[in-house]
């Protein structure tokens, strides 16, 4: 069964598989020794070469990855879901590449090979680390107590340049959560500074400030990083899906969106970001 990194490469050559390794830097670690604590900031994507490290929240192991796992290549394993953490079983090495510099990467190459990367990369986080980021929420769900519970709506931040779509999500959630709306890149950002949104949905083809640069900003700030990003693609749009997360987003919705996947995936979403959703009677007037 290939593992991961075997994933990440599949239809690069040997010598463009060496290119990309030689970006990365090495990270001797020992056991038991926290490689990303609850909360660290953290923008690599990490191999593990030799060794084994865990994935942890709380006091419950989630996974464990030994050589050929990768870190970063899934949304839900990041820095900024404050509960979870890296930790190491026995002395290792980790590869480190750094995003930005994994994008810089493909800018002279040939578009296959970022397509392919984008191919594989979406490959892993679907097919292989689903089933751990499924066992991230049944945990964190079934262990971990809020430790701040909120009364009245959430927020959700729609950001669209399309007014149609704006506003047809925006009537699907406005009975469960405050909707609030920006057409810009610009307005987005600022919006999320002023009314600190508990979720965004992310449109990634703007003008001006497109939802990268967006997503980017916010996740680089300690002050907003914490706020879940669900991009929002066409089903074609495989290089966005990927690009986003590599630029920190934590989930995505194709588009068209069906209304029920778009309620789900807020709700699973805000749940996993241990968010409390209002009760019935507390959303009612």
């Amino acid at each position: 069964m290939p593992t991961e990194v075997d994933i990440l490469f599949k239809g690069f050559s040997e010598t463009e598989q060496s290119e990309f390794l030689a970006m990365a830097s090495e990270r001797r670690f020992v056991a038991n020794e926290v490689l990303l604590a609850a909360g660290q900031e953290e923008t690599h994507l990490s191999i593990v070469q030799e060794g084994t490290v865990s994935v942890w929240a709380d006091r419950a192991r989630l996974a464990s990855l030994g050589p050929g796992g990768t870190l970063g290549t899934s949304a839900v394993i990041e820095p900024h879901i404050a509960t979870v953490a890296i930790r190491a079983d026995t002395d290792g090495v980790l590869l480190g590449v750094p995003r930005q510099r994994a994008l810089e990467f493909f800018r002279d190459r040939p578009e296959r090979l970022f397509h392919q990367f984008c191919v594989n990369v979406f490959s892993i986080w679907v097919e292989i680390l689903e089933r751990r980021n499924r066992r991230i929420f049944e945990l964190q769900s079934a262990l971990i107590v809020p430790t701040a519970r909120r009364r009245g709506k959430p927020k959700v931040l729609i950001v669209d340049d399309e007014h149609p779509i704006r506003d047809a999500f925006g009537d699907l959630l406005q009975d469960t959560y405050t909707v609030l709306k920006a057409i810009s890149g610009e307005e987005a950002i600022r919006l999320t500074y002023e009314e600190k949104p508990d979720l965004l949905l992310l449109d990634l083809r703007m003008p001006g400030i497109d939802g990268y640069q967006v997503c980017k900003r916010l996740k680089e700030d300690p002050a907003t990083s914490h706020i879940p990003i669900v991009v929002v693609t066409a089903m074609a749009e495989t290089n966005d899906k990927v690009k986003g997360l590599l630029y920190g987003a934590d989930d995505y919705l194709i588009k068209p969106v069906d209304a029920e996947d778009l309620k789900e995936k807020i709700r699973q979403i805000l749940r996993r970001f241990e968010h409390v959703l209002p009760q019935e009677e507390e959303a009612s007037p």
